[in-house]
């Protein structure tokens, strides 16, 4: 197993599932990792598109996420802003969450297991296909970085929570639903796509506890990863009453295979820390 992931929860998960192989020959699976280049990926798969092995390349197929149709991209490209941000380290207390530095970090020693929470509104209609979801975070060059990469990893968030009333001893149950890995270190893109895939495709049940998006490290270093959170409402504004970011936003882009693609550059700041990316058709 990589030393990424021999700490936090997928240690005790890990444990827990050995400690009951015996009686129900339960196994530890190690967690998928997102791709960074495409010398990560199989040959089967050798093209890494926005941190996923897909066919294409040598092997002359066009990956789904770039579909194209007779009447142009078949993939739609969402970028949504979210309704509720809080950012938690161990110890905080009520209103310290919703309190959003423009830099935070998740992986820090010193954090004692920081997580960042988000919340979406995002109509989804039974019959959508996600092709794929992705949170994206902004990493920040402002501070300096360990060269050790961190881990980050998405988790179902399963209670309500509101960033002006929750806090460290008060933050939701989450629940963990196979997302795969991004591993993060000062040379990283400055945009970091977390998989949040089999979370997001879960919202089209419209299942209640559904209440979004966690995303924590596994395993620590001594200055972790700084993000830039850059929010939607613009500084010196009035406040929403609900929350410390503005009422949601669905941004609709369609894709240039001329511009990289979703694998490509990093789009304009106003897009950037935390938002939800989803390709759907």
């Amino acid at each position: 197993m990589h030393p990424d992931h021999l700490a936090g929860r997928v240690l005790v998960a890990c444990g827990l599932a050995l400690a009951g192989a015996a009686f129900g020959g339960v196994a530890c699976v190690q967690r998928p990792r997102m791709c960074a280049a495409a010398t990560e990926c199989p040959a089967a798969a050798g093209i890494c598109v926005a941190g996923r092995c897909q066919p294409g390349g040598d092997a002359g197929t066009t990956p789904t996420i770039a579909e194209q149709g007779d009447s142009g991209a078949v993939v739609r490209r969402l970028v949504v802003a979210p309704v509720d941000v809080a950012w938690l380290r161990r110890g905080d207390g009520v209103r310290a969450a919703s309190a959003m530095p423009a830099l935070f970090t998740l992986g820090r020693a010193s954090d004692g297991g920081a997580v960042l929470l988000t919340r979406f509104s995002v109509p989804l209609a039974r019959e959508t296909q996600i092709v794929e979801a992705y949170l994206l975070l902004g990493r920040s060059d402002a501070a300096d970085t360990d060269p050790s990469p961190v881990s980050l990893h998405a988790t179902r968030i399963v209670d309500a929570w509101d960033s002006l009333a929750v806090s460290w001893s008060t933050q939701p149950r989450t629940e963990e639903a196979a997302a795969a890995a991004t591993r993060v270190d000062g040379t990283s893109r400055v945009l970091v796509r977390i998989d949040v895939r089999p979370i997001v495709a879960r919202w089209l049940q419209h299942d209640r506890r559904d209440q979004g998006i966690a995303v924590i490290a596994e395993g620590t270093t001594a200055t972790g990863i700084p993000f830039a959170f850059l929010p939607t409402q613009p500084s010196g504004g009035p406040r929403p009453p609900a929350s410390g970011v503005q009422a949601p936003a669905i941004a609709v882009f369609q894709e240039r295979p001329d511009r990289g693609g979703p694998a490509g550059d990093a789009p304009p700041a106003e897009l950037l820390s935390p938002r939800l990316e989803l390709y759907v058709k």
